[in-house]
């Protein structure tokens, strides 16, 4: 598309100005959204190996009382 007066394409100029505003405006959007899912990301994978420890300790208390309750039993 080429102006045909000067006029014309200051306002393709103009235009592309704010088309590139708009898009940068856009990016810094998304890179904030991204940082904002990156730290909800973390945070979710530090509670899922909170509760795996959790589990572990669990299941390992379980096996001790199991242990206690067949010494009892033997005795």
């Amino acid at each position: 598309m080429k102006p045909q007066s000067l006029e014309q394409a200051m306002k393709i100029i103009t235009s592309m100005q704010a088309g590139i505003k708009n898009l940068s405006a856009q990016k810094r959007e998304l890179a904030e959204r991204n940082k904002n899912q990156m730290v909800l990301i973390s945070t979710l994978a530090r509670r899922v190996s909170t509760a795996e420890k959790e589990v572990l300790s669990l299941k390992e208390r379980d096996k001790l009382k199991l242990v206690s309750k067949r010494r009892q039993h033997a005795i």
